[in-house]
């Protein structure tokens, strides 16, 4: 849980949003809710401990993710781009 405030506020209204950084379910346990269940847990966990938003993070490629988190009502907010640099 992000509480933003002091020089991280400049960027955001002052609020506490919760995170989550990476979410797996095994390859059998796929399309069966538990993905849904779990976002569900740490949604009410984030409510629970007064958070005003949800922020998932999705590698880019990872299309089959991107489509479930849409599912679930989140919305693509920001881009990171990388290059490779030899």
């Amino acid at each position: 849980i992000n509480k933003k405030e002091g020089t991280y506020a400049i960027e955001a209204y002052p609020t506490k949003d919760g995170r989550v950084l990476e979410l797996f379910v095994s390859l059998d346990a796929r399309g069966k809710g538990v993905g849904s269940l779990l976002m569900q847990k740490m949604e009410d966990y984030f409510r629970e401990n007064d958070c005003k938003a949800s922020i998932v993070e999705c590698f880019a490629p990872n299309k089959a993710a991107l489509k479930f988190y849409q599912g679930l009502n989140y919305v693509e907010r920001s881009i990171h781009s990388i290059k490779k640099l030899d």
